[in-house]
């Protein structure tokens, strides 16, 4: 019986914990201009097996597009580049971004926008690649 009470206990506490956690951003109050201005970010992962680090910078327009700059490290190498892409945000503030570079290497992400807009966090979704990123407004 004791141990029946402390579980049940227990579980009501859990609950009632989920329930006074403060979500991120309000259902349904996202959409592209939430991340509309600048961002800067850390991205690391690897492309064609080969690791990748950079620290880009980007600007969303608040309808749709960007367009950035990044100095990355391919496998060691040092390269800038220049990238451009369009963007959705769906209103549970959840999205995707569709990049390409300079060179013409092109990236599909998943995003979440967290802190009302403050920050974006990504994950590479184009098949064989790797890649996660924290974008935060500048």
């Amino acid at each position: 019986m004791r141990k029946q009470f402390i579980a049940t206990i227990a579980i009501v506490l859990f609950f009632a914990g989920l329930a006074s956690v403060p979500s991120a951003q309000a259902a349904g109050t996202c959409n592209l201009q939430t991340i509309k201005g600048s961002y800067g970010g850390l991205v690391t992962g690897s492309a064609f097996g080969i690791p990748v680090a950079g620290a880009p910078v980007a600007t969303f327009d608040g309808a749709g597009s960007f367009t950035g700059s990044d100095v990355t490290s391919f496998g060691g190498s040092i390269t800038p580049t220049t990238f451009s892409g369009n963007y959705t945000v769906n209103a549970d503030c959840t999205g995707t971004t569709n990049l390409t570079f300079d060179n013409g290497f092109s990236l599909t992400s998943r995003i979440v926008i967290v802190d009302n807009g403050r920050e974006i966090l990504t994950v590479v979704t184009t098949p064989g690649e790797v890649g996660t990123g924290d974008w935060k407004r500048q």
